[in-house]
């Protein structure tokens, strides 16, 4: 079973229907946070996206990159 991390408050979440695109939703039962389908990254991605970070810092990083802070702050 595939399980979603809250990226809100890091507690599983469960099955809450589909998105107009018929993607998965899933809600955390602890906070009531509604998100999407994640995202799957590569690790090369992953690892460009690291060292940029190191280099610009994560708020830049991740608006250059077009993704969420806490994903790059979490890796």
């Amino acid at each position: 079973m595939k399980h979603v991390i809250c990226p809100v408050c890091g507690n599983i979440c469960i099955k809450y229907g589909n998105n107009k695109s018929g993607s998965q939703r899933w809600i955390c039962k602890k906070c009531n946070e509604r998100i999407g389908e994640p995202m799957q990254y590569d690790n090369s991605f992953k690892q460009e996206a690291i060292e940029l970070s190191d280099e610009i810092g994560v708020r830049k990083a991740t608006e250059q990159l077009g993704i969420p802070y806490y994903t790059l702050a979490d890796w």
